[in-house]
């Protein structure tokens, strides 16, 4: 035969959590009102005025990457241009799917997409670093250089991705 080891201390707990949870389900007396108060009720609480941000001078070494960036993803975006015709040729020359042309053509779009790729990957530094300024005092020259130079290779890789899309589903359909 198993007995339990500790039922009596057991059921004493038992007991005890029982009757302190009704105890506390049985309270009466007068609690404070949840109602605003008088103060709150003036409208006299203003927010801080805190003084404005000490003009943050230009960094060189922010505008260096910034420029270093832009160009990089320039460069791609050159390198997408020049990749395309070709791209586009041997998609239009692409026989069935599986054939050498096919093939061929697949190799292009591949490239294609490659040199698409850098000017994707500087424009996801360019907002990493926007990021990573928000929190750091900038000026606003440099916040501004960050913007537009994302503005410029946004709309490029934009259009980038839809003539890549393109291509690729011209070839898909073949």
């Amino acid at each position: 035969m198993i007995r339990a080891r500790f039922p009596v201390p057991l059921a004493a707990a038992i007991a005890l959590a029982a009757g302190l949870a009704g105890g506390c389900a049985a309270r009466e007396g007068a609690f404070p009102s949840l109602a605003m108060r008088a103060a709150e009720l003036e409208g006299s609480i203003e927010a801080p005025t805190r003084p404005p941000p000490a003009a943050t001078p230009s960094d060189p070494a922010l505008l260096q990457r910034i420029a270093a960036l832009d160009a990089q993803g320039e460069a791609g975006a050159r390198a997408f241009e020049a990749a395309y015709a070709g791209a586009a040729e041997a998609v239009d020359r692409a026989g069935a799917s599986g054939s050498d042309s096919w093939v061929e053509a697949q190799v292009a779009v591949s490239r294609l997409a490659a040199a698409e790729a850098s000017a994707a990957g500087a424009l996801a530094d360019l907002h990493q670093l926007a990021l990573d300024r928000e929190t750091q005092p900038t000026a606003t020259a440099d916040r501004a250089a960050i913007a537009a130079a994302i503005d410029r290779l946004s709309a490029r890789v934009a259009g980038h991705g839809a003539r890549l899309a393109a291509l690729t589903e011209r070839l898909n359909a073949r």
